[in-house]
């Protein structure tokens, strides 16, 4: 017997599956002119003490979002303070950002550091605006139901020592990056100043199934040769969304 989809009421009493039926086939129909940079790549948010997702005034509220969760912006979705995730590429660039302190902004992602420099040079608020390295882990989150979503887990400042731990760990195992999966866990962290903030932590977990492994591999060979571009407009410093000032390692 198929099991009943919840459904969402729309207007004329037409209902919504809020879940895939059964009876529909994966397919892409429709789109077939939507490229890469048509589509949003949403980063692994974090809700920090003074992140928009916990201030119910603040139209990136989420129900029910706690400190030290991890969630998708993009999609509002919470994963919790621990969830699986299969890397499938690694990518590195440049961020600039405005200070915190004269009003913050994302100005903008370079491929290499000289770039990210030579245009902070030009700039009309030069000493404003800072380079920021930063690590971009495109890959999947397994969600509880075993379904699998696409998302970035981007690493900068105090994050970039878990970035610097899977690429090790992806490295000791001798595999494609995509052949095995990855826990990614919010950990509580205190910056120099004394302040807590929450951080990351990554840990191997197991090797995925033989048609997930071939599945992520006909996914890397299409995202491989294409610049990927990743959506920081939810970022103000650069640094975890409304976390303290945090040290690099």
């Amino acid at each position: 017997m198929a099991k009943a989809e919840k459904a969402v009421a729309l207007p004329n009493n037409t209902a919504l599956a809020t879940a895939t039926p059964e009876w529909l086939k994966k397919g892409n129909r429709g789109s077939e002119n939507v490229e890469v940079n048509d589509l949003i790549l949403p980063r692994l948010g974090q809700i920090q003490a003074l992140s928009p997702q916990i201030k119910k005034s603040d139209p990136a509220f989420i129900e029910g979002a706690e400190q030290g969760e991890l969630f998708n912006p993009l999609t509002s979705e919470i994963y919790g303070t621990a969830l699986t995730f299969i890397p499938i590429l690694f990518r590195k660039e440049w961020v600039v950002f405005k200070d915190r302190k004269a009003g913050g902004g994302f100005f903008g992602a370079f491929q290499s550091e000289k770039e990210s420099l030579e245009f902070i040079e030009k700039h009309e608020d030069s000493s404003k605006l800072e380079s920021i390295e930063s690590h971009n882990h495109i890959g999947m989150i397994v969600n509880n139901d075993g379904t699998r979503s696409q998302i970035v887990f981007t690493c900068t400042k105090s994050k970039i020592k878990a970035s610097r731990k899977l690429n090790s760990l992806v490295a000791m195992a001798g595999v494609d990056r995509f052949a095995k999966a990855y826990q990614i866990v919010s950990v509580e962290a205190q910056n120099n100043s004394g302040e807590d903030y929450w951080n990351v932590d990554v840990k191997a977990l197991g090797y995925v199934e033989q048609s997930v492994y071939q599945e992520l591999e006909e996914q890397y060979e299409n995202l491989k040769n294409i610049v990927i571009k990743t959506d920081y407009s939810d970022e103000k410093t650069g640094s975890a969304s409304g976390a303290a000032d945090e040290k690099e390692f």
